[in-house]
């Protein structure tokens, strides 16, 4: 009775045996492989079957034991976008999708295959983030760099101003679009000449409106955020009461190529541009907070600036008020 039982019992594993993938039952109670659909049924046999299945799929690794040049072009390391020649650094920012990726794989050659992080300490990390966050302070910029009351531009005027710009704007993208698009005048750079437009920007102290026209929306965004820079600059160095002519010169120079690159520019404004603009607020807003009288004449030119980038491009909190009844 006793070997009956043990038989039935085997009996009863034998049909409780079933697929882990199918679910069809396994007879044989020493079956490793489901004969319905193949699959391992122990888990060891099913361990053993899935990593011969992954070794089938992979090449053998003599095929990356040939040439040690090969490991960058392989897995991780290989570049999706294959371009050529080297990267020019010092032409500035990219200008086109070619030379961002030159630059990217550049870039990816010099990282070594394995990057070793150094143990950092805790203790130091977790004291300069207390410190960081107890004792930091968020400081409105426009509050700090209000401007003083002879030179705050009445609300009127700056509505007035806005308007106006708008509608140059609005004529320039009319001109540009019943313009030839091959018509370039010979007098000024191509457009991928950085370094000639910021030489003409630099000799010609007035805009020419034909200069502004032949620009496209890549330099042109290039050339604002060039000139954003120096009237940032120029901001944090100006001194009203070291001012002579040469820097009221400059600065109507910066305004003025200021305000025509800005007449030309396509909107929406990318984030880099964006930012470059609110940094020549902060610099036009800083020199004007320096002026001391209302005869200053760089208030003009700096209230101009700061009407455009901040009023029309939102860059920068209006101080303008209203005339008084």
């Amino acid at each position: 009775s006793s070997s009956m039982s043990s038989s039935s019992s085997s009996i009863g594993v034998r049909r409780r045996r079933r697929c882990p993938r199918c679910d069809a039952r396994v007879a044989n109670a020493r079956a490793a492989v489901c004969a319905e659909c193949g699959c391992a049924v122990d888990e060891d046999a099913r361990l053993g079957t899935e990593a011969r299945r992954s070794l089938a799929e992979y090449p053998s690794s003599s095929s990356y034991d040939d040439d040690d040049d090969d490991d960058d072009d392989t897995g991780l390391r290989r570049q999706a976008l294959a371009v050529d020649g080297l990267p020019d650094f010092d032409s500035g920012p990219p200008m086109d999708g070619s030379e961002y990726l030159r630059r990217v794989a550049y870039e990816a050659r010099q990282m070594p295959n394995v990057m070793r992080a150094h143990v950092i300490d805790e203790r130091a990390y977790t004291s300069v983030t207390e410190s960081a966050s107890t004792h930091s302070v968020v400081r409105d910029d426009e509050a700090h760099l209000a401007p003083p009351i002879w030179a705050t531009p009445q609300r009127e005027w700056t509505r007035r101003t806005v308007g106006d710009f708008s509608d140059l704007r609005v004529r320039i993208t009319r001109t540009l679009a019943m313009r030839d698009s091959a018509h370039n005048s010979c007098a000024y750079p191509a457009n991928h000449d950085r370094r000639g437009w910021q030489t003409l920007c630099e000799s010609e102290h007035y805009p020419p409106l034909s200069a502004v026209l032949a620009l496209d929306a890549v330099t042109c965004a290039y050339l604002l955020r060039h000139v954003s820079s120096k009237l940032h600059k120029f901001g944090y160095e100006y001194s009203a009461s070291d001012a002579d002519t040469d820097s009221i010169s400059e600065i109507t120079r910066l305004t003025r190529w200021f305000f025509a690159f800005s007449a030309r520019v396509d909107l929406p404004l990318d984030a880099d541009t964006s930012a470059s603009i609110r940094s020549a607020m902060k610099g036009a807003a800083r020199a004007r907070m320096l002026t001391t009288s209302e005869h200053d004449p760089a208030i003009p030119h700096l209230n101009l600036a700061i009407a455009i980038g901040g009023d029309y491009f939102k860059q920068w909190k209006s101080s303008a008020v209203a005339i008084a009844e």
